[in-house]
C-alpha cells in the first residue's frame, strides 16, 4: 500500500485554508511520497484538490473556522487521504486524480464532509473490486456498420472506475483513451447498489484527421457531420444513447439508481471549463434525471430504489 506524510500533508492543508497564497507544490507533492520517488502525485490537479477541500470546508465553516476546528479538519482529511493512497501499490508512484475521490464533498457539516470522502474512497475500493469480478464488464455491441459500444477499465479521471465507450471501428485504437465517440465514466457502490456518474463527454473524431488537411476548422466540420451522422443512425445522441445503455447495463446487473452530481457541484464547473454548463444540463433533463436533496441527480432504475425527489430537472427538448 503506497503510504503519504501525514503530518506533513495536514500542515500544507492548514497553512492552504488560513492563507491560499501559501499554496506549495513543491513541500505538498513532497508529503504525498513519504518513500521518494514512491507514493501519489496530482500533478496538474493538485491545485483542483486543495480547491475542491478548501470549498467544502468553507461551505460548512463559513468565515467562522476557529483554528482549532481548521487543525481538527485537516487531521480528518489527511486520515482519509491516507485511505485513498492504501488503495495503490506501495513500489510505485501512482497519478491521483480527485475528481471522485471529491466528488460532491461540500456538505453543511465537516461531519459530513469527512463521511462524503470517506465513502467516496469505499466506492472506489468497491468499483475496483466489481470490474476484476469474471463477466461484469462482458459487453461489447456492434452499431451500424462502423460503431462498437463496450466497457473498458477507467483511468485518468475515472481511475479504479469503468468507462463505457462509444468508438468508431475504423479508428486504429479502438476502446483506448482518444478517438471515442462519446465516453462515460462510472464506479460501482455495490453496498448501496447505485451507479455514480463521474464524467461523460463526447466529440472526439481523432480518426477523421488523416483525412483532412484543412486544419481545425475542417477536421471540427467533419467532426460535426459525423456526429450528425450518428445521432441520425440511434435517433439519439452518443453520450444520451451511452446513458440509456448505462441504464440498461446497470438493471441487469442489479443496480437500482444512477446518480450524477448537479452541474454546478461537479468539479469541471468549479474550475470553470469552458462550455460545461452549456452540454451537461440539457442532456441530463432530457435524460430524465431527477433533483435528489443531497447535491445529485438522479435516476431509479428499479421501483424499488425510486425514492422522493424535488425540483425536477426533466424539460421538453432536443436530445443533445
Amino acid at each position: 500500500m503506497a503510504s503519504i506524510d501525514a503530518d506533513a500533508f495536514a500542515g500544507r492543508l492548514d497553512a492552504y485554508l488560513a492563507d491560499e497564497r501559501s499554496f506549495d507544490r513543491f513541500a505538498i507533492d513532497a508529503a504525498l511520497c513519504s518513500h521518494p520517488p514512491f507514493g501519489i502525485k496530482f500533478l496538474h490537479n493538485l491545485e483542483l484538490t486543495f480547491l475542491l477541500l478548501a470549498r467544502a470546508y468553507r461551505t460548512a465553516t463559513g468565515d467562522s473556522g476557529a483554528p482549532a476546528t481548521r487543525e481538527a479538519f485537516c487531521r480528518d482529511v489527511t486520515q482519509e487521504m491516507e485511505a485513498f493512497a492504501a488503495l495503490f501499490p506501495e513500489k510505485e508512484l501512482t497519478v491521483g486524480y480527485p475528481h471522485f475521490l471529491l466528488h460532491g464533498i461540500a456538505h453543511p457539516t465537516l461531519d459530513r464532509v469527512i463521511e462524503k470522502i470517506h465513502t467516496n474512497i469505499r466506492i472506489m475500493g468497491e468499483t475496483r473490486a466489481w470490474r476484476e469480478e469474471p463477466g461484469n464488464l462482458d459487453y461489447e455491441e456492434r452499431l451500424g456498420r462502423d460503431l462498437l459500444v463496450g466497457l473498458r477499465e477507467g483511468c485518468v479521471d475515472t481511475t479504479l472506475g469503468v468507462y463505457l465507450l462509444m468508438t468508431s471501428t475504423s479508428f486504429a485504437h479502438a476502446f483506448e483513451l482518444f478517438g471515442y465517440v462519446a465516453k462515460i465514466g462510472f464506479f460501482t457502490d455495490t453496498t448501496d447498489r447505485t451507479i455514480y456518474v463521474s464524467e461523460f463527454q463526447g466529440g472526439r473524431y481523432e480518426w477523421l484527421a488523416n483525412d483532412l488537411a484543412g486544419g481545425r476548422e475542417a477536421r471540427a466540420l467533419a467532426g460535426k457531420e459525423e456526429h450528425d451522422r450518428i445521432t441520425a443512425m440511434l435517433g439519439l445522441g452518443p453520450r444520451r444513447y451511452l446513458l440509456e445503455r448505462l441504464g440498461a447495463l446497470g438493471q441487469a446487473r442489479g443496480f437500482g439508481t444512477i446518480r450524477i452530481l448537479a452541474p454546478e457541484e461537479h468539479p469541471n464547473a468549479i474550475e470553470n471549463h469552458e462550455g460545461f454548463f452549456a452540454n451537461y444540463g440539457p442532456l441530463l433533463r432530457c435524460a430524465g434525471f431527477l433533483r435528489g436533496d443531497d447535491g445529485y441527480l438522479e435516476k431509479p432504475l428499479l421501483p424499488q430504489h425510486a425514492r422522493q425527489t424535488i425540483n425536477s430537472v426533466s424539460a421538453p427538448g432536443a436530445f443533445p
